[in-house]
């Protein structure tokens, strides 16, 4: 999102690189921008990532989001099907149970609680793929005047914008 903010509000730098407008505006909503993802990395850089700033807006908010009950929900085009949710929830259940024979963090048990109640209301949707959804219907044309190509649905009735003759269907 700090990337979409800069695109709209901001300056933003070459393609991949992350600069100290970016930067700022990271730390101003709560996460620490670091190369190496941890504390005292460089804020500033071609690969980044990031950590939570302790005590910041974006960990507040994290916490009564979680205290709530909350679940985000949304869609991609990568589905993870149930049968890679099973072996995600099988790990996540292991790890309750050490957090649990450690006298563990609280939080951490309720966030990994949370994240098996998301996995488990999983819904499986066909999505189009990307690109050009499918479209086998494409055929080429080919003007005989000066071998301009073209790509369009079948019977189409094209004219050559150079040459003014008509394009011709290739059936390859």
């Amino acid at each position: 999102m700090a990337h979409q903010w800069q695109f709209e509000f901001g300056t933003p730098s070459r393609a991949g690189y992350h600069n100290e407008e970016w930067s700022k505006k990271m730390q101003s909503i709560g996460l620490m921008p670091s190369h190496n993802g941890k504390p005292g990395g460089k804020k500033t850089g071609q690969n980044m990532s990031d950590y939570v700033i302790s005590g910041s807006f974006f960990e507040q908010s994290y916490n009564q989001l979680v205290a709530e009950n909350c679940i985000v929900t949304w869609y991609d085009r990568i589905i993870l099907s149930s049968n890679l949710a099973e072996p995600i929830k099988a790990k996540l259940e292991e790890e309750i149970k050490q957090i649990q024979i450690d006298g563990g963090n609280e939080s951490k048990l309720k966030e990994k609680e949370l994240i098996i109640n998301a996995l488990s209301k999983i819904e499986i949707i066909q999505m189009k793929p990307a690109g050009n959804n499918g479209d086998k219907n494409k055929k080429k044309y080919t003007c005989p005047g000066c071998d301009n190509n073209v790509w369009g649905k079948p019977k189409l009735n094209l004219i050559c914008g150079d040459c003014l003759k008509k394009f011709e269907l290739n059936d390859i």
